[in-house]
């Protein structure tokens, strides 16, 4: 299983994440080095602080995110004070995540490591692989034997697909249903592609002139869109239109193709198997009429090259807050792990480690104002 970290050094007034588990503030053998502070400079201003000092206090704690991300969080900051008093604070935050599998505890042997780590970018934040469900639009049968295909070398054999698949790929899936018949269904999705739409279609009219349908899309890309419909029945009726009306002559399966193109420019094609029936038909075959199409839904999973990425959050006594995220740093910037060892029990119980970091960035405020910070820090992290 993959495991990543995502490190969010935080420099500032942060009172709010300063609650619940508290390591000791102490001097061992009652030495004047505390066990946990931070020494930075911000445009060349010295800042330091120090567990034990004034009032400041080391707290450690984890949680899981909005994501199911477990998150592992180490605050130096004052125990007590106000807007109009706070001196700074620095926050820790290391991320650990599993792309997979169901989110457990994971113990920081396995996922924290010393060495450097790159700052977050935006380019990081586009996911690379996506959760896909592909769903059959004909109801489950128990007499049915389902097989989907992603490509040439997996392979799903349940009503329901639930598969992760790789963004920036295309791929050709493709439906099988056997039971009391038997078909064949594909697609090909451009996984990540902004633009993916679904078909679905209504019979408005049987007469022995035909068996008339209505067809809509469902596009999530940008509008307006440009429509371009075949209905594969070999008449060269093409149509532009966003819900268009079309007549069989003769009863059969006829396979639809859209192509569809965005505001973006982005296009996508989808396929849709019309089973042109008369009632009576339908109603005399009943489930012999297979209806082989199924809707596709995607969802971005956790990116894990966010997670190794790093960000500087500065928030100066005034209330400034600076950030490193999405600036383009200089090539001597860096952030480094230098040293992991085990520390003794948090007020739960847990098991920390003791941290030190160095780090050297640029980081800008809201209205794109730069600063220079670096320094080294030691913190805790429990687990």
């Amino acid at each position: 299983m993959k495991k990543s970290i995502y490190i969010m050094l935080l420099c500032g007034v942060i009172f709010t994440f300063c609650k619940k588990t508290k390591l000791p503030e102490e001097h061992p053998n009652n030495d004047a080095t505390p066990v946990f502070y931070t020494k930075c400079s911000i445009n060349g201003t010295p800042v330091a602080l120090a567990a034990g000092v004034d009032n400041y206090y080391m707290n450690s704690s984890h949680y899981r995110d909005t994501k199911g991300v477990y998150v592992y969080k180490a605050d130096l900051c004052q125990k007590s004070c106000t807007n109009n008093n706070c001196g700074y604070s620095v926050a820790l935050l290391i991320n650990n995540t599993d792309e997979f599998a169901a989110r457990n505890v994971i113990a920081q042997n396995n996922g924290l490591k010393t060495g450097e780590y790159a700052f977050f970018t935006v380019a990081e934040q586009s996911p690379l692989r996506y959760m896909a469900k592909f769903t059959p639009v004909q109801a489950a049968s128990l007499e049915n034997k389902y097989i989907w295909k992603f490509g040439d070398t997996m392979q799903v054999n349940t009503y329901e697909a639930h598969v992760a698949l790789s963004a920036n790929k295309k791929y050709s899936v493709s439906f099988f249903s056997e039971g009391k018949c038997y078909t064949s269904y594909y697609n090909v999705f451009d996984v990540g592609n902004p633009l993916q739409t679904a078909i679905t279609a209504n019979q408005t009219s049987s007469s022995k002139r035909g068996y008339t349908y209505k067809f809509t899309a469902t596009p999530t890309g940008k509008a307006p869109y440009t429509y371009l419909w075949d209905f594969g029945d070999n008449t060269y009726e093409v149509s532009a239109e966003a819900s268009p009306e079309h007549t069989y002559s003769k009863e059969g399966y006829y396979t639809v193709v859209l192509k569809l193109i965005d505001a973006n420019n982005d296009t996508c094609v989808a396929n849709y198997m019309c089973a042109a029936f008369s009632k009576e038909t339908v109603s005399t075959v009943g489930v012999n009429i297979c209806n082989p199409n199924y809707t596709a839904e995607f969802s971005p999973l956790p990116n894990p090259k966010i997670f190794p990425a790093v960000t500087i959050i500065l928030t100066a006594p005034d209330g400034t807050v600076y950030s490193s995220k999405d600036v383009l740093q200089p090539t001597n910037s860096k952030f480094e792990i230098t040293d992991i060892a085990n520390y003794k029990e948090n007020e739960k119980g847990e098991p920390t480690k003791k941290i030190k970091v160095k780090f050297n960035c640029l980081v800008k405020d809201s209205n794109n104002q730069s600063s220079a910070v670096s320094g080294e820090a030691v913190l805790a992290i429990s687990y």
